[in-house]
């Protein structure tokens, strides 16, 4: 347990300096956000995700997710076209490429995403994956982000993961721009 906490905060340390150390520009490892998501119930905790993100352009969004479960790692790339985009919400495509570690199984799934704006900050989000590969193909996610500072977002929220998708878990994280 030792051991893969401290593989994990080294990835963790390693993203951040490839990030800020980028030239400007469009670059896959220049990260414009990190979000740390602890996943769950009210008596144990499923998951610990770290999510970096880059804002290719208005439109294009690349997500890296790092995905600790107690045992394994496990990570997700997500490519997502924001094909509507209004000034109090956005719809988008989402191409999901989730990869189990252990034994380098690779997944496909295709989903939609949205967010709102509510109470001229807060916005409400909703991402919803079919996966091409699993018996339970559908994964859920939905909540509200909430403003702390111009660059720290609390989101609060329920869904399910490609690698638990029976089990429905409390999801609450801190977005942090970069």
């Amino acid at each position: 347990m030792r051991f893969k906490t401290t593989i994990l905060l080294t990835i963790m340390i390693v993203f951040l300096l490839i990030g800020k150390g980028q030239a400007v520009g469009i670059n896959l490892l220049s990260f414009d956000s990190i979000h740390y998501i602890v996943s769950g119930d009210f008596g144990d905790v499923e998951f610990l995700k770290m999510s970096l993100n880059n804002y290719l352009d208005e439109i294009n969004t690349v997500a890296y997710k790092l995905v600790y479960d107690g045992d394994d790692f496990n990570l997700e790339g997500n490519w997502r076209i924001k094909f509507l985009k209004r000034k109090k919400y956005n719809l988008g495509l989402d191409f999901s490429f989730p990869l189990e570690l252990d034994d380098m199984k690779m997944g496909k799934g295709i989903g939609l995403s949205a967010n709102s704006y509510y109470f001229n900050q807060n916005k409400l989000y909703l991402d919803i994956d079919y996966f091409f590969d699993r018996s339970d193909r559908w994964v859920y996610e939905g909540g509200v982000i909430i403003p702390l500072s111009t660059v720290i977002d609390l989101t609060l929220g329920v869904g399910n993961s490609y690698w638990e998708t029976d089990n429905n878990c409390l999801n609450v994280g801190l977005k942090v721009a970069l």
